[in-house]
């Protein structure tokens, strides 16, 4: 695969969370007010996170996974989150970002035509269109693994 290829094809981590004291929430589905995505590229070796806020896009680059700082965020991403998917994307040419949204910020990231306009919408079109379920480990599973793997059950820290 070319370089120019692995630009234009990529898997994107998607995520929906509430947004705690958000006055636009209680218009939207539970647990679906706010979408981002973050995509592991290796040759750069660095996370891309974009992260849309209400008055338009950001987007980060964080360039270490092993930075605390990403850490502590994706955790906590984690947590919060309603669902995570797994999308494949190939960039389309000519995709546009219509409105200051998180949802149009993302569909223009992942290249995906939709007319989704809420969260809650575009997880659904994202979901017709093939993306999976990203199955996440609970602290206790993580934990009760760690566990099983070092024969003891004291001392075991995960970020969370």
């Amino acid at each position: 695969m070319m370089a120019d290829e692995r630009a234009r094809r990529r898997l994107w981590l998607v995520f929906f969370q509430p947004c705690r004291g958000a006055w636009y929430e209680r218009f939207l589905a539970p647990g679906f007010a706010h979408v981002g995505a973050l995509s592991f590229h290796a040759d750069l070796d660095c996370w891309l996170v974009v992260q849309p806020i209400w008055y338009g896009g950001a987007v980060v680059e964080v360039r270490k996974d092993d930075d605390a700082a990403f850490q502590a965020w994706f955790a906590q991403m984690v947590a919060d989150a309603r669902i995570i998917l797994r999308v494949p994307s190939e960039k389309r040419v000519g995709t546009m970002v219509r409105g200051g949204w998180c949802v149009s910020v993302v569909k223009g990231v992942l290249g995906f035509r939709s007319r989704a306009l809420t969260p809650v919408q575009l997880c659904k079109h994202l979901l017709a269109a093939g993306a999976e379920v990203a199955e996440v480990p609970t602290r206790a599973e993580i934990e009760a693994k760690a566990a099983r793997q070092s024969g003891t059950t004291s001392d075991v820290h995960v970020l969370h």
